[in-house]
């Protein structure tokens, strides 16, 4: 008799537990991050990469990249900026060739040298309204806003890396305001040193404006 009660507590205790841990909260990390290429192209995907490494004139290291907000990589010079989610910054030289990326069209394998930059974004998709009109106007926009903030940044004698002030940039700006992408999109202005980004897929500075 004491057997059989033991073992049904035990069996209790088990279920009990059992389902505790099944209930208890998880840490959860978002992996979706918004690439854009070279060509333009705009891809939401999880990167198959748990670590970013990068050389800089003080050492080498490895930057998780759930605490990365942005990976801006300047093809032409060969280096990156990796800015963090606590708003550290660190520049140099990427020490990856390629990323796998898994996106609605599967696991592809994207070169770095035709990565723009990498923008984690916990957003979820938006659709857009979108057209060769909006999306030429909206490259305008951002080219106004890069202006704008490469003006106030020499104006306040801020660095690469430095954040902007809205406002201050915005006075640089023709009607001294944001510029509205007409497509939907939200900008982003980015630290001195980073392209300004709109989240519409295809609007970038690197894109080709269409013409007709």
């Amino acid at each position: 008799m004491k057997a059989a009660i033991f073992v049904i507590v035990t069996t209790l205790c088990f279920a009990t537990y059992s389902s505790a841990a099944d209930t208890a909260p998880h840490d959860t990390t978002n992996n979706v991050f918004r690439v854009t290429l070279t060509d333009g192209s705009v891809l939401f995907c999880d990167p198959k990469l748990e670590k970013i490494a990068i050389e800089t004139s003080y050492a080498t290291m490895e930057v998780p990249l759930n605490v990365v907000t942005v990976i801006s990589n300047n093809v032409a010079k060969g280096g990156c900026i990796i800015v963090m989610k606590n708003g550290d910054l660190v520049r140099g030289k990427c020490g990856v060739t390629e990323i796998n990326l898994v996106t609605i069209l599967g696991e592809l394998t994207i070169p770095m040298n035709r990565i723009v930059a990498l923008n984690s974004t916990a957003k979820t998709k938006r659709s857009f309204k979108d057209s060769p009109a909006h999306r030429n106007a909206c490259i305008n926009h951002l080219r106004m806003i890069d202006a704008g903030k490469e003006q106030w940044a020499l104006a306040n004698k801020q660095r690469d890396g430095d954040k902007p002030d809205i406002r201050g940039v915005n006075e640089y700006i023709k009607g001294n305001a944001t510029p509205i992408c007409a497509a939907g999109g939200e900008y982003t202005y980015n630290v001195v040193g980073v392209d300004p980004t709109c989240d519409c897929p295809g609007h970038g500075l690197n894109t080709r404006v269409d013409r007709w």
